[in-house]
């Protein structure tokens, strides 16, 4: 929270703003609600979209390196979108053995 103290208001409304997306997406899957696991993927493939963008965008403006915020970003974001998917395909499983109440 210290860091956070260097943020301008607009950035911190948006970090706070993504938090609690993820916050309420969290409590939706711990609740047992299938129909979160979509919800997830489809936030994850915007997320990834939009830092695939994002890094379109800079290409030129950007010098040569690795750019390791953009990277974490795509990795967090890939990682949501394949236990999204992994979460989608086991509830499938077990509808499908008579598993699921």
């Amino acid at each position: 929270m210290i860091l956070a103290v260097a943020f301008e208001p607009l950035t911190l409304a948006l970090l706070g703003g993504m938090a609690a997306v993820h916050l309420v997406m969290g409590l939706l899957i711990l609740g047992r609600h299938g129909w979160a696991n979509y919800l997830v993927a489809v936030w994850s493939g915007l997320l990834l979209l939009a830092g695939f963008v994002g890094i379109g965008l800079q290409a030129a403006q950007q010098r040569g390196g690795s750019n390791i915020g953009s990277l974490l970003g795509l990795l967090i974001a890939g990682a949501l979108l394949y236990y999204a998917v992994a979460n989608l395909s086991s509830l499938r499983k077990a509808r499908a053995a008579g598993l699921e109440a």
